[in-house]
């Protein structure tokens, strides 16, 4: 158990204004499509991933985005876009830290999505 004192330093502490990071994350780099898959329906699901972005306090998170839009944040290196229709698209990522510091985009991918013809026998 904490004395009184011991109690009273570390809130003391937690108080204190934390220094400024005015510093972003390296860009994340090796974005990659892992796998794509089409249904029957003709509803595709694109698997990315990507290599963890550099911070001199540490990355928070990843904004991905589809074709220049917003689509998620994410925590982790990858990321599943489901639900996709027939259609072209561009990824790009990029890392952000603690003090919302954006990085650089990074590398792009493109993925074609077209129509599928199921045959059934």
């Amino acid at each position: 158990a904490l004395s009184e004192d011991e109690v009273r330093e570390l809130y003391d502490e937690a108080r204190e204004p934390q220094p400024s990071d005015s510093i972003s994350p390296d860009a994340p780099t090796g974005l990659k499509i892992e796998s794509k898959i089409t249904g029957s329906n003709n509803v595709s699901t694109v698997n990315l991933s990507w290599n963890e972005a550099i911070d001199n306090v540490g990355v928070t998170g990843y904004i991905l985005y589809r074709n220049g839009i917003k689509i998620a944040e994410v925590r982790e290196t990858n990321y599943t876009d489901n639900n996709l229709s027939v259609g072209e698209y561009y990824y790009i990522v990029k890392a952000y830290d603690t003090s919302y510091n954006l990085s650089e985009e990074s590398n792009e991918v493109y993925c074609d999505i077209y129509l599928q013809v199921f045959l059934q026998t």
